[in-house]
């Protein structure tokens, strides 16, 4: 695949070193020169020095050819502005990175529905850990393939219990955000339209889940 990860963040760093040790090509965006320049040097990837959220940067990056764009400046409001522009120039699947819990429901407004949350993931890792439930192993044993994968319920799934749902047979429902309120699944609990499924599985069951929750 074609990547282009705008921001050469920590996770931006760490992401773009695990898709090219996967064989992926990788492009950087990313906007300070000397750190530019440090990550050419010891990445075997393209990287671009310019600002992330300037149409004729991203139009550069050939961001409308990549399968997916991935934009994780460390600067919500950067991320949100980037990936509007992004879009704007033809880019396919976008997946929005927010460290602030502020910008998500601004970022889902906006029209984007891949996004990460940091501090989401965090309290479902640490409530996993006082559950027992270490969800780094679990990706061990997924061989490296595995992902948190966020849908959103459409009005059509509205009411369905969570043991009623037709997953596929290796995705894991580990959270569900209703508004602000963090909800951890039980059997007989009815998800609601609009409610965000954060859901642990493998990449490619991605395109079965996409249909599963398609407005």
């Amino acid at each position: 695949m074609k990547i282009v990860i705008i921001g050469a963040s920590n996770v931006g760093i760490l992401l773009a070193q695990q898709l090219i040790a996967e064989g992926h090509g990788v492009s950087i965006i990313e906007s300070n020169y000397d750190l530019a320049k440090k990550i050419a040097g010891e990445l075997d990837c393209a990287v671009l020095h310019g600002d992330p959220v300037s149409p004729r940067v991203l139009g550069d990056a050939e961001v409308n050819k990549a399968d997916y764009v991935v934009v994780v400046t460390g600067n919500d409001k950067d991320n949100l502005l980037a990936a509007i522009n992004a879009r704007g120039l033809g880019a396919r699947n976008i997946i929005v990175v927010i460290e602030n819990e502020d910008y998500h429901k601004l970022a889902v407004s906006l029209g984007f529905f891949n996004v990460v949350s940091l501090t989401r993931l965090a309290v479902i890792q640490i409530h996993a850990l006082l559950k027992g439930m270490n969800i780094a192993n679990l990706s061990t044993i997924l061989r490296g393939d595995a992902i948190f994968y966020v849908a959103i319920v459409p009005d059509r799934m509205n009411g369905i219990k969570i043991k009623d749902m037709r997953l596929p047979s290796d995705s894991l429902i580990v959270a569900i955000y209703r508004g602000e309120e963090l909800i951890f699944p039980k059997d007989d609990l009815e998800i609601k339209t609009g409610d965000e499924i954060v859901i642990f599985t493998r990449r490619q069951t991605i395109d079965e889940l996409k249909k599963i929750f398609k407005h």
